[in-house]
């Protein structure tokens, strides 16, 4: 009885002793608990940060929108679908779009749609699954778990949501209205707000409100969406933004942000998002049993803006820029170059690399992220329309054709394959290896030529002189040299998206095409064209910039940049953004100054390729003029310069997709560029004739 009596002591006293710890030490932790059980909480998203150009203008600000959405648990059990669908119709939107956005907006990741299924009813869904399109890329869009099926919104393709339920419907006997509210209530939390449509006009807010009674859950949030007050001005850098992706949240940049936070995708809003996107608030809201709404109470944050961003572009070379580039079009166009119809600019200050303009031709207008239509992404992603969502400056490689003669130089001259007072004997064509090349700048013939003079001239005979040297040396330093001058490789600018271009050489040769096969092997006409920036060569404008850069600023390879700054609402300074301290390429003194003299003769001597534009010009020009050949393309223009040539500040490389010659198309739209930098009026200038 003892003993009994010790244990029951003991169990009685480590119960008391427990009640004791959970009401009275720890009375306050389980107070703040149920607090928290009734009490939920409402994002309110902070406003983000402006996109200045450097002298402070607004190039990408906000505005007030109307966003329509669902809460779910005030959506009666069933008539999910039918309100989706009234909505889409007072909103103008096709059913199946709306359907779809609304899922999209739910949420992501792995959500059970069908349970229990039979093995022969699991066999007709993997058969579904695999007549998907584009399923192979997608993957994991409709997964098979055991007896269950789910969807991963993430990796479905656009449009693929209604047919895949109507498919799934047949073969789990079930309605596909079911199947898709199933899909939106396990995908969403029920009381957080699930956007249907942003930016909704007053009049149709309107109509929704005065029918608000056949449309439960409906609520009506205000937001701020990205005005951009240039138009389509500089569209092509800022990229846009939206809600977090579940791709991106499982990198570094983006994974300490939940699903729903909205950022910047692409562009300056990508690279930049940390600084712009600012901390969302939050409030509190009283919630039921049930956990709907009663009543705000106090407690939560206020959210806080985002820094604004100053960029390097000046807004007023950006237009003249992009000006440049319509004119250059419309050249192109007078000289029957029918085809014209894309082209990129860029101005770089040639010891920074800081872009102070960089445009693409076509442009198009960024609002199309809030308001466009599929059908508006389906045009702007059309070749019809010459694919405007295309950053040419970047994202297009063409061959650099005599604008990589300057590059050629530098590296005959260091490699002392030809000397500043080597001569060729150009007769207007060239023979090698029972091939035959002509000079297409002087089919005629220059005569006599060192390199000075073939720079200025664009004698292709001598280079072809100098790319057979080259050949024959059994090496690749004529690539090597253009590698380290910036090509076929990033030049690092602070936008996600450039393409690397393409430096061919043997070991690139065998790596891309067939063994056994006549492109396997490296042949003398593959040195010759490179000699010339034909061939195999891809390159980017920026490309261009940067290694004319190099040769402006004595050898330096900067690293291309946007961003300028980041400051608070008031200006006050948060972030000066560190631009890459430049590489230097060890070019010699001596064959910089041949180079330099021969770019600063084809703009001013009376042979030069681009004299007719740029001799007698107020600044001192210097540059290259380059036609390029491109598949069964009418001919690229191109021109590569700096000014002032005896102090360089600026850079500008213009190209005109099959826009014919360099000198009567590109030259002058680098003119009118120069004009806007310098604050000339020379007038527009118009060549006509073979000028490379």
């Amino acid at each position: 009885m003892a003993v009994l009596g010790g244990v029951a002591l003991v169990v009685f006293s480590i119960i008391l002793f427990r009640l004791w710890f959970l009401q009275v030490l720890s009375a306050q932790q389980y107070v703040s608990a149920a607090e928290n059980n009734r009490l939920r909480s409402i994002r309110v998203p902070a406003l983000r940060g402006l996109i200045l150009d450097r002298r402070g203008t607004t190039l990408v600000g906000n505005r007030p929108a109307l966003t329509v959405g669902l809460r779910l648990m005030d959506v009666p059990n069933g008539r999910l679908a039918s309100t989706v669908d009234g909505l889409a119709r007072l909103l103008h939107t096709p059913v199946t779009q709306a359907r779809e956005s609304l899922a999209r907006n739910a949420g992501y990741g792995l959500i059970p749609v069908a349970e229990n299924l039979s093995e022969a009813a699991l066999s007709r869904v993997r058969t579904l699954a695999a007549s998907m399109r584009h399923f192979k890329e997608a993957k994991a869009a409709l997964q098979i778990r055991e007896d269950d099926v789910g969807f991963n919104m993430a990796l479905l393709p656009e449009g693929e949501l209604a047919p895949a339920l109507q498919a799934l419907a047949r073969i789990v006997k079930a309605k596909p209205d079911e199947l898709y509210e199933t899909l939106v209530r396990r995908a969403g939390y029920q009381y957080d707000l699930v956007v249907l449509e942003e930016d909704v006009a007053l009049n149709l807010v309107s109509q929704i409100l005065e029918r608000k009674q056949s449309f439960p859950g409906v609520e009506i949030r205000k937001d701020h969406l990205r005005d951009y007050p240039q138009g389509t001005i500089a569209a092509h850098l800022f990229g846009n933004v939206g809600e977090v992706t579940a791709e991106e949240l499982k990198t570094k940049q983006f994974s300490h942000l939940e699903q729903g936070d909205r950022v910047g995708h692409a562009g300056v809003e990508y690279t930049y998002d940390e600084w712009l996107r600012g901390q969302d608030g939050e409030s509190r809201v009283e919630v039921d049993a049930f956990g709907r709404p009663k009543r705000a109470v106090s407690g939560g944050s206020l959210a806080q803006p985002g820094n604004n961003l100053v960029l390097s572009l000046d807004l007023k070379i950006q237009r003249a820029a992009e000006r440049a580039l319509q004119r250059a079009i419309e050249t192109a166009h007078q000289q029957h170059y029918w085809r014209a119809n894309g082209a990129a600019a860029v101005v770089m200050e040639a010891k920074t690399g800081a872009l102070v303009a960089m445009a693409s031709y076509p442009a198009y207008d960024p609002s199309v992220w809030q308001t466009g239509t599929s059908k508006d992404f389906q045009r702007l992603a059309s070749a019809g329309a010459n694919y405007p969502l295309l950053n040419r400056a970047i994202q297009g490689s063409y061959p650099a054709a005599s604008t990589f003669k300057a590059i050629d130089a530098i590296a005959a001259l260091e490699q002392g394959v030809v000397t500043p007072l080597s001569t060729f004997m150009c007769d207007g064509s060239f023979e090698a290896y029972k091939q035959k090349w002509t000079c297409w700048v002087s089919p005629a013939g220059h005569g006599h030529m060192n390199i000075t003079h073939a720079l200025a001239q664009s004698c292709d005979v001598y280079f072809y002189n100098v790319g057979l040297s080259f050949y024959h040396r059994k090496g690749t330093e004529l690539a090597d040299w253009a590698h380290r001058l910036g090509l076929g490789k990033a030049t690092g600018i602070d936008i996600p998206g450039e393409a690397i271009g393409r430096v061919p050489t043997p070991a690139w040769k065998r790596s891309y095409y067939k063994k056994g096969t006549w492109d396997y092997d490296w042949h003398p006409g593959d040195s010759i064209n490179l000699s010339i920036g034909q061939g195999n060569l891809e390159v980017t404008p920026l490309q261009i910039a940067v290694a004319y850069a190099a040769i402006a600023n004595g050898g330096k390879i900067v690293t291309p940049h946007l961003g300028l700054k980041v400051v608070d609402a008031d200006g006050r300074s948060v972030l000066k953004v560190a631009a890459a301290e430049p590489r230097s390429v060890d070019i010699s003194p001596g064959t910089l100054d041949v180079v330099r003299q021969g770019l600063r003769m084809a703009a001013s001597s009376s042979a030069g390729t681009s004299a007719a534009v740029f001799s007698g010009y107020p600044v001192a020009v210097a540059g290259k003029t380059g036609t390029a050949e491109w598949g069964a393309r009418d001919d690229c223009a191109w021109y590569a310069s700096y000014a002032p040539a005896d102090n360089p500040k600026y850079v500008v490389v213009v190209f005109v997709e099959q826009g014919g010659h360099g000198g009567s198309t590109a030259a002058p739209a680098a003119r009118l560029i120069y004009d806007a930098l310098f604050g000339l009026k020379s007038g527009t200038n118009v060549v006509t004739g073979r000028t490379d």
